[in-house]
């Protein structure tokens, strides 16, 4: 983490992408979908205020956390502080998969 504090001391970042790595260690979720590695020490200890991407949501290392709406939910919920982008895919089929089931659960009250 220390090459953040750094960079977010000196504003000198305006986002970051996290890849789908597991530090089970610390927590058994991936980092692009951790509450922990996010909210908890981007946002909360080190004071990143920034743009959080998950990686590729059609990686074969999110592939056991869902369907891609799932995935895409899982990455935008985990920055929610301050909600941020994700990377559906670089899959044209993955994106339109997600676009409209994304489209209705976020225009649901």
């Amino acid at each position: 983490m220390q090459p953040y504090e750094k960079l977010v001391s000196r504003r000198a970042i305006a986002g970051v992408m996290l890849a789908h790595v597991v530090y089970a260690e610390t927590d058994p979720t991936p980092a692009g979908f951790s509450p922990y590695w996010i909210k908890d020490q981007l946002r909360g200890h080190i004071g990143f205020d920034g743009a959080v991407f998950c990686d590729d949501l059609s990686m074969k290392a999110a592939a056991e956390y869902g369907r891609m709406p799932e995935r895409a939910r899982r990455g935008w919920h985990s920055s929610a502080a301050a909600p941020s982008p994700v990377t559906i895919s670089h899959r044209a089929r993955g994106a339109s998969e997600t676009g409209a089931p994304l489209r209705e659960y976020f225009s649901a009250p």
